[in-house]
């Protein structure tokens, strides 16, 4: 929440402030945040120290800078910078927009934000400076700015003629934030805003005089995510079937788009849980990359969802973990970088073990291509690299993998959930899903013959060299013969 005060001061021209503060404190702060529907709380973004300052305490440090094309003659450039300071997470934060547009000479001021898409003869700017300050006390999430806003407009297109507008807002914004249950359980706004994306590009896809006419199949999408985000794509497939959202009847859902698959990178789990249960999910595509250095989501907690997602329709769906070594939360994407405990995260994490980052980014790259090429595209050849991901070896940075697999047809012959129980947290383990082909054991050993094949005994030696929890010993039928075929070094 945040609390504003403030002072308007007007030109001789208006006998009082016009009421309503400057245009410029009406449209989103950059680019992201338009895209976003100007929902700027959700990130981490230097974009909130235009908004609530209490949200500076966990925004990454640096410098911002955003070009923003608002319409066909208005143009706005937003700087701002971050700095963590001292004691009590105090950060810092200050930014500078500046908005140029040209109004119609008819439009009364004060002006709309629907000017700036469309032109006219009057050239005017917009501009806005802030500076602010957060600390963290107890929990709760401090932060106090103050802010300077101006309007200026001529009565032409050339701003050296007698100015019309001319307004000057002094403020001061106080803002308190603080998070509830640890995560503040927004993960299913999230899910509903990927669909509410999805529902844009189906009516770009419909409107016939558009660029995307027809340019989109609708029936087929994967939905991703990272982070929180990783959950809230799961959440997104769970809700896309859904008649209404689960903790309100009142909330009618018809969405219903053909998502095939989900990419979940470093998820959470259990964030937001509809009704108070685990997020179901069915008949749907799966893919989990987690690293074994995460220092934020430091357990692979999204096997949770993998364990949970069922096949119950026959078609050809599979499901994949793949767990990278020395691979961190922040360096799959270019932004977040090593510090996944924040700007000091040198003071507890230790990154000199850290792969390096281009490389965590080569393996997403690689793994989430060949996935949606397997499950979009339905191209089987890239099937492989999930069972076992040596037959993509090649294309991989040199570390250690660790994979699990299961696809649609899976049937289990023994079950040994009783062993996992037996850990207090099972997703502290390291997954990993071992194949072996009947056809090769037939292949070596011409007389052996699998339709007679009774029992299946695993002998393990005594060496002491850790702990293996067996989860599920069964068959399955591999769908595509290039598994088979699929060199493995």
């Amino acid at each position: 929440m945040a609390f504003a005060i403030g002072a308007l001061t007007a030109s001789s021209a208006f006998a009082q402030a016009p009421p309503t503060g400057p245009l410029i404190l009406h449209v989103p702060a950059s680019a992201r945040t338009a895209a976003l529907g100007n929902a700027w709380v959700a990130g981490r973004d230097q974009d909130v120290v235009f908004h609530n300052p209490a949200q500076l305490i966990g925004t990454r440090p640096g410098f911002d800078l955003s070009v923003t094309r608002l319409g066909p003659a208005s143009t706005m450039t937003s700087i701002g910078s971050v700095f963590a300071a001292g004691k009590w997470s105090l950060t810092f934060g200050w930014g500078a927009q500046l908005l140029g547009f040209n109004a119609d000479a008819a439009t009364s001021y004060p002006y709309s934000p629907d000017l700036l898409q469309a032109e006219g003869s009057r050239t005017g700017t917009s501009a806005l400076v802030t500076a602010g300050a957060a600390v963290l006390v107890k929990k709760f999430r401090i932060g106090v700015s103050a802010k300077y806003a101006s309007d200026l407009a001529a009565t032409s297109a050339s701003m050296l003629l007698p100015i019309r507008a001319n307004q000057h807002v002094l403020l001061a914004d106080v803002g308190v934030a603080r998070n509830l249950n640890g995560l503040s359980a927004e993960n299913d706004g999230r899910a509903w805003l990927l669909l509410k994306h999805l529902e844009a590009w189906k009516t770009f896809n419909e409107t016939a005089d558009g660029p995307f006419f027809n340019r989109v199949d609708m029936n087929n999408i994967a939905v991703m995510g990272h982070s929180r985000g990783g959950e809230a794509a799961a959440t997104a497939a769970a809700f896309n079937r859904l008649k209404y959202y689960p903790d309100d009847f009142k909330q009618e859902f018809t969405f219903n788009f053909g998502i095939k698959s989900v990419v979940a990178i470093a998820p959470v789990d259990g964030q937001y849980k509809p009704s108070s249960v685990f997020t179901p999910l069915e008949n749907a595509n799966y893919l989990i990359i987690h690293g074994s250095h995460d220092g934020d989501v430091s357990t692979a907690v999204g096997a949770r969802q993998y364990e949970r997602l069922q096949f119950t329709d026959g078609q050809p769906w599979f499901k994949a973990m793949i767990f990278m070594y020395r691979a961190n939360h922040g360096q799959w994407n270019t932004v977040w970088q090593n510090k996944d405990n924040g700007p000091r995260s040198g003071r507890s994490l230790d990154l000199r073990t850290l792969i390096d980052g281009e490389a965590q980014r080569q393996m997403a790259k690689v793994v989430i291509s060949g996935f949606l090429e397997a499950t979009l595209h339905q191209k089987r050849e890239y099937v492989p690299m999930f069972r076992d991901h040596r037959t993509a070896g090649a294309w991989l940075p040199k570390t250690l993998y660790t994979t699990k697999f299961q696809e649609n047809g899976f049937k289990s012959l023994a079950s040994f959930d009783r062993d996992a129980q037996r850990f207090s947290n099972i997703f502290e383990l390291i997954p990993q899903t071992f194949v072996m082909p009947l056809a090769d054991f037939a292949q070596a050993s011409p007389e052996f013959d699998p339709r007679q094949l009774a029992t299946i005994r695993l002998v393990f030696d005594r060496t002491e060299a850790g702990t293996i929890v067996l989860e599920h010993v069964g068959l399955s039928t591999p769908t595509d013969a290039a598994f088979l075929a699929a060199p493995v070094p």
